[in-house]
């Protein structure tokens, strides 16, 4: 009886959705849905994936770009070590370092490392000066006696300003008055006197030092040449004396601090904190309410050690979480509230508290510029990769979660780690860092077992040729800034030569995109596959190419010698050396016959780095059989 022979079983596998990479898992066992290595590839809508726009260089400064802050409307640049309103040079010089900034009540204020600054615009004028110079000037003490004795704390003493006022109720005859700390500088003492005037009220006097009274400065005591009398309203005070004494050792708590965020819940007022001076590392520092002109000696928090310094803030609904550095950094979570005390004298005072929740065990922050809220969960950086701080599923307690597994590998080899910029862009949790742009995808999230204590990962991209220093968004446009001084703005997309890369005086660098397919081995791992067919689903544009290619044995071979072309009328893209008359602007089906012998496995590789065209990927399928055995 004749032999039967038996055609092998077609297989076809099908990917009509895309999502991101797996740079976590072997080539082998990533799902097809995920790429093992992608460049320049971002998802346009869920399930589809295209090449991401270009750059254009709008400006260029001298000296690094360390920052930008949104002032209203006007945008205040840090380059080198000067400040620009809208491209326009604001006087004065700051720190030729990265800066952290926070804009409040129509000023931005401004740490550079060495002084806390505010910009403002005064008389049409921009205008730069240190905080110090028009700090809050706190009354310390009311209804003192002149010999110092009795009276009540009212205010306390500011760390921006060197001055302070003390007001004393006059007794008959008393001349001496002694304030609250001797060691005065040489700032002249004023005096204010509340006395009579002729129509039966009151009037205020200024005395002058030399003329109307001496001071010991050694001791803090004021002498009236003519004792002030008593005060003209009963109960009142009728003497204010203010004056000054050198605590720039102090303040530099504040100058040197390098890091900032706006806190505040109704009730309380809104607050800046700062941190990061290198002598107080595990203090974080707050000021006045509605005032970052007022920061009180009494008003700071010690976090844990001196061991790790605290690296920036999260919030976390009405709480706000510190972040540690360090292998064992803690997340130290705090509200704030305001108790109703009583001074001295039994008299009702508001005081502002700010006591610890709750204490977060995990990770510790790398990057002070890693901090954002993507959705409605803080994310920042650690040396294990991008960690979000969220409610354990089971208890509701807060927690640490890992949310970048899928990029880790690479992330976490990356060198300086510490100079990662992180921003929030449309869904986008971005992070630059030597020249790569790691991107987790807000809308679409993944359940893993790679990574058992997350409840979720996000879908991550990774996009290379972006020398970002610094990352920020303007009018809904994503920015950034390079070391060379140049400013730079993401296109919109809307245009074929929104895809290419444009630096002044450089060459336009066309952006290189590749999508690979993960291996495919098939059913059965070990044995012979006969590739037969693979096709592509890509979106269309007046002008976009495809360059597919197979891998075999370790080696890469072009499908085709030539692109695929995919194009279709458009009047707004048209290039004549691109024509087409097609007027079919759905996603176009590409198709190749496969001839590559009978490997184990494949890998395939979709690639666009054509100037002035978009690529967009939809999906790709294949065709094959299986044999007998693989032999070498």
């Amino acid at each position: 009886m004749a032999a039967t022979s038996v055609m092998p079983a077609l297989r076809k596998l099908g990917v009509n959705r895309l999502l991101g990479v797996d740079l976590a898992a072997d080539a082998s066992a990533v799902s097809p849905q995920r790429s093992p290595h992608s460049v320049n590839m971002l998802r346009s809508v869920p399930g589809s994936v295209h090449k991401r726009p270009g750059f254009v260089q709008k400006a260029t400064y001298d000296g690094s770009i360390h920052g930008c802050y949104m002032l209203g409307d006007t945008a205040i640049l840090h380059a080198g070590n000067k400040l620009y309103a809208d491209g326009e040079p604001i006087e004065g010089t700051v720190g030729d370092v990265h800066s952290r900034g926070c804009c409040f009540g129509g000023r931005l204020y401004l740490l550079d490392g060495r002084e806390f600054w505010q910009v403002f615009l005064q008389e049409d004028t921009w205008t730069l000066l240190p905080v110090s110079e028009s700090a809050y000037l706190p009354r310390i003490a009311i209804s003192k006696n002149p010999d110092g004795s009795g009276g009540a704390g009212l205010e306390d003493v500011n760390l921006l300003s060197n001055a302070w006022c003390e007001s004393f109720y006059a007794a008959p005859g008393a001349a001496v008055y002694q304030l609250e700390f001797g060691g005065l500088d040489e700032t002249p003492v004023t005096v204010r006197q509340i006395c009579a005037a002729a129509d039966g009220g009151t009037q205020e006097k200024t005395l002058t030092e030399g003329v109307d009274f001496t001071v010991d400065r050694a001791t803090g005591t004021v002498t009236f040449l003519n004792a002030p009398g008593v005060s003209p309203v009963e109960g009142e005070d009728n003497i204010f004396i203010t004056a000054s004494r050198d605590r720039s050792e102090a303040r530099r708590r504040i100058t040197q601090a390098d890091v900032c965020t706006l806190y505040g819940k109704p009730g309380t007022g809104m607050r800046l904190f700062v941190t990061g001076a290198p002598e107080w590392k595990n203090r974080d520092f707050w000021s006045a309410a509605d005032d970052p002109t007022y920061f009180s000696e009494l008003a700071y928090s010690v976090l844990g050690t001196d061991d790790e310094r605290i690296m920036g803030y999260s919030m976390l609904g009405d709480s706000l979480a510190a972040h540690k550095s360090g292998a064992d950094g803690a997340v130290w979570v705090r509200t704030p509230s305001v108790e109703e005390q009583s001074d001295a004298m039994g008299n009702p005072r508001q005081v502002f508290t700010f006591r610890s929740g709750n204490v977060i065990t995990g990770y510790g922050a790398l990057a002070k510029d890693s901090f954002a809220v993507l959705g409605d969960e803080p994310l920042f950086l650690t040396a294990q990769g991008i960690f979000a701080l969220t409610a354990s599923d089971l208890t509701g307690v807060r927690c640490q979660q890992r949310r970048s597994s899928y990029i880790d590998p690479q992330l976490c080899a990356e060198p300086n780690p510490e100079k990662a910029q992180a921003a929030v862009w449309r869904d986008f949790y971005l992070l630059a860092l030597n020249g790569r742009m790691y991107c987790l995808d807000g809308l679409q999230k993944a359940y893993s077992t790679a990574a058992p204590k997350s409840s979720y990962q996000y879908e991550c991209y990774v996009l290379e040729d972006i020398p970002a220093e610094r990352l920020w968004v303007q009018g809904g446009q994503l920015w950034f800034g390079t070391a060379d001084g140049r400013v730079c703005m993401f296109t919109q997309g809307n245009s074929l030569t929104d895809y290419t890369d444009r630096l002044d005086g450089c060459e336009p660098r066309p952006v290189h995109a590749i999508w690979e397919t993960p291996d495919i081995v098939g059913s059965t791992f070990y044995r012979e596959k006969r590739f037969r067919y693979l096709a592509a689903r890509i979106l269309p544009s007046a002008a976009t190419s495809l360059m597919a290619w197979v891998r075999v044995e370790g080696v890469w071979h072009p499908l085709r010698a030539e692109a695929f072309q995919v194009r279709h009328f458009s009047f707004s893209g048209m290039t004549f050396s691109k024509l087409c008359f097609s007027c079919d602007a759905a996603g176009k089906t590409l198709g190749q016959r496969l001839r590559c012998g009978r490997p184990d496995k494949v890998r395939f590789r979709f690639e666009n780095s054509q100037a002035n065209e978009p690529f967009g990927l939809l999906g790709w399928a294949l065709e094959y059989t299986e044999g007998r055995r693989h032999r070498r």
